[in-house]
């Protein structure tokens, strides 16, 4: 497995361009604004893209810099770099049309810019996403991110009724909620109320798992009626049951483990001698897919010691491809010299 933590490529890149233009724009003398920026009495919708990397405020752009840093990270790697893109782009186009509905008819408007509406698209989205995750992280007592992401809409909302008729430069409020709206439209559209509920369900997991097998066992079993595929569950409810004793109930969340994490399923069947309740002819083809030597000798090395198994050939043939040095071909050629895996073997050199 690779310990190593992924790198959010797009949440820097997107804070260095912030930070490259901001200093174009300081040394233009505000021409970039006015040429750039949007302006909702003569819309453009190259305007409305260009206007989404320019900060002519030092605190505005550490104040957006920073939570795109702490959120936006946080839902590129929940969901990868292109999806977070796409929020991000359209969040910033959601906000800019919200603007553009509240101040159309207002003729010399200051001209809208920064990343805000952008930014207020993550917060909607990591809203729903890390809903029942407290802050700060880890805390038993803290405040849950829905419960602040609410305060921040009502400061937002307030922000924009006040701002109506306006027209001195300020907070574009309106930008931040068209935006919040679609990150929040967005995560719905991606399942991230699914993956917030997943979560909250390996919290509670990890606290039962330190308290009795049984406890355990009973919160896997609850993550699985709601998500039967979930990987982490399964395992858990494995170990579990491996725990208390019911090593055929073990054996049924191992096989289903099969597809996902092969290795651990094949160690964890092995370890109740509980192989054989996969049949010897699939045994044989994951074998053939695994990338894992071990998980390789472990499945062949059951169907070879399976006597009354018509695959024993073929396995005794796997076997000694992958271990030329052991007597494996020579059980082949003295067990079975009729069988056309001994021919396979001879015909490559195996059988000494």
């Amino acid at each position: 497995m690779n310990s190593k933590q992924p790198i959010p490529w797009l949440t820097l890149a997107l804070v260095a361009a912030n930070i490259i233009l901001a200093y174009w724009v300081t040394f233009s003398g505000g021409l970039l604004v006015d040429q750039f920026g949007f302006h909702a009495d003569r819309p453009s919708i190259l305007n409305a893209l260009t206007s989404l990397f320019l900060h002519q405020n030092v605190l505005h752009l550490f104040g957006n810099l920073m939570v795109l840093v702490l959120v936006g990270a946080a839902v590129e790697l929940s969901f990868g770099s292109l999806k977070f893109g796409l929020v991000y782009l359209l969040g910033g186009f959601a906000g800019v049309g919200a603007h553009f509905l509240l101040f159309k008819s207002q003729v010399g408007a200051p001209p809208l810019i920064g990343a805000s509406a952008c930014i207020a698209a993550c917060i909607g989205f990591a809203g729903i996403r890390f809903a029942l995750t407290k802050l700060p992280p880890g805390s038993k007592v803290g405040v849950p991110t829905w419960l602040l992401v609410v305060l921040w809409v009502i400061l937002q909302a307030i922000g924009t009724i006040m701002s109506v008729g306006s027209t001195g430069a300020g907070a574009a409020f309106a930008a931040h909620l068209g935006g919040f709206a679609l990150g929040v439209l967005a995560s719905l559209l991606l399942g991230a109320p699914n993956m917030a509920a997943l979560a909250a369900g390996h919290e509670h997991l990890d606290d039962m798992a330190h308290r009795s097998p049984s406890a355990k066992l009973s919160s896997a079993e609850s993550i699985l009626s709601s998500h039967p595929n979930d990987p982490r569950a399964l395992a858990e409810a494995a170990e579990a049951s491996v725990m208390l004793g019911h090593d055929k109930e073990a054996a049924e969340y191992f096989a289903k483990l099969v597809p996902i994490d092969l290795d651990r399923s094949v160690a964890g069947l092995q370890k109740i001698g509980m192989l054989s309740t996969i049949k010897d002819v699939e045994r044989l083809k994951l074998a053939s897919k695994s990338t894992s030597e071990e998980t390789k000798l472990q499945l062949l090395k059951s169907v070879a010691s399976e006597t009354d198994s018509t695959e024993r050939p073929n396995a005794l043939l796997a076997l000694a491809e992958l271990a030329p040095s052991e007597p494996w071909a020579n059980q082949l050629a003295n067990e079975f010299p009729m069988h056309p895996a001994f021919q396979i073997a001879k015909n490559k050199g195996l059988v000494k």
